[in-house]
């Protein structure tokens, strides 16, 4: 994901640990702290025209 892609960017403390999710149009990345440990691809529903989450 390019900075340019960014739509947008969440970020918590939940006591010593930092989350931030850092999402575009079509996927969202969680980091612990500074590392990358999970991504969620989005994929178009043909119906809505909407980007949603892509369950396994």
């Amino acid at each position: 994901m390019f900075v340019e892609e960014y739509t947008g960017i969440h970020s918590w403390l939940d006591r010593p640990t930092r989350y931030t999710v850092v999402h575009s149009r079509l996927v969202a990345v969680l980091f612990l702290d500074t590392r990358p440990v999970d991504a969620v691809p989005f994929h178009k529903v043909q119906d809505q025209g909407e980007a949603t989450p892509v369950h396994y």
